[in-house]
């Protein structure tokens, strides 16, 4: 089968105004990644959407996908990729492009951390941070 792309640079900074200016790039970039998708349909083409994490850009063309084409709401796709995977949909810029994108107005929370925080997670389980954290607490001696 075909490796067909649409290339999508992965951005989350501290300064705001870099990251509001990607939301309209990667609008459009969601709208060449459902062109895309609907492109492979006549075929009944089955596909695999993947981006180096299989968070964020990847859970965005899905989340425009899903409300383009099977009549989802952007606040019922997000809740469903997270509830699949609490990675997903963690770049609230991102989300802020899709509404763009498919033209409606919503706040979707950041998902929550389960103390009653909020988070966003730049990296998969196991962060750096937990690990060092694990490593404090055992040190193969079979003590803690």
């Amino acid at each position: 089968p075909p490796l067909l792309h649409v290339p999508m640079r992965d951005a989350f900074s501290n300064e705001k105004e870099v990251n509001e200016g990607c939301v309209e790039e990667w609008s459009a970039q969601l709208g060449e990644a459902l062109e895309l998708l609907r492109s492979l349909r006549p075929q009944g083409a089955k596909v695999n959407v993947s981006c180096q994490m299989g968070k964020n850009r990847s859970a965005a063309a899905i989340l425009v996908w899903m409300c383009s084409e099977a009549g989802w709401t952007l606040e019922n796709a997000v809740e469903h990729l997270r509830s699949i995977t609490a990675l997903a949909c963690g770049n609230p810029y991102l989300i802020d492009a899709v509404a763009r994108f498919l033209q409606v107005e919503v706040d979707i929370p950041l998902n929550d951390a389960g103390d009653e925080g909020h988070w966003i997670c730049i990296s998969p389980p196991g962060t750096p941070r937990n690990l060092r954290d694990d490593d404090a607490d055992d040190d193969d001696d079979g003590t803690e």
